[in-house]
């Protein structure tokens, strides 16, 4: 038997300015070297964006979490999503909804509203997390490598690391 936990790859939006030492993505950020700014704007509001913007607050940044969607935090469990929410304002974290991300400036982000006007949000670092992609390709060429092949984890759909150990843990069992 084998399994496959080959694991997922961020979402790296198509818009002007992410290739700037100013952006970054979230999952990079524990990664030594990478300096963060005093002002900081994080792109994506799920949980993976509510808690780099508590983890950085805490650390006294200036964060503004800008997300697409009509709120923050919604793939997070019903316990976690107020918690988060009641940390934002604790640490006062800002909150910009129903806006989308179209360009990093050397200013900062510059996102559209609903009616499409530009809005600026001035930033010394841009965070990116608006997500992952499942390495499907990786999974497809090993499809064939073994007589009984088991996908767990992220490279079978991005998820929480609990989904993950639950899925992996099961396939171990049946080892």
């Amino acid at each position: 038997m084998l399994v496959l936990a080959v694991g997922a790859i961020p979402i790296v939006p198509p818009i002007p300015g992410m290739d700037s030492p100013k952006a970054v993505l979230a999952n990079t950020l524990s990664d030594q070297g990478i300096a963060v700014g005093k002002k900081v704007v994080i792109l994506g509001g799920g949980l993976v964006g509510c808690e780099f913007a508590v983890h950085l607050a805490q650390q006294g940044k200036d964060v503004t979490v800008v997300e697409m969607m009509e709120d923050v935090a919604m793939d997070a469990n019903v316990r976690q999503s107020p918690i988060l929410l009641d940390m934002f304002a604790k640490l006062q974290v800002k909150v910009k909804t129903r806006m989308k991300g179209v360009k990093i400036t050397d200013e900062g982000l510059v996102c559209t509203d609903d009616t499409g006007n530009e809005n600026l949000f001035e930033a010394d670092t841009v965070v990116c997390s608006v997500g992952q992609h499942a390495l499907r390709q990786t999974v497809n060429d090993l499809l064939d490598a073994a007589s009984e092949v088991v996908q767990v984890g992220d490279c079978v759909k991005p998820q929480k690391v609990t989904e993950a150990l639950y899925r992996g843990y099961h396939a171990g069992l049946d080892i």
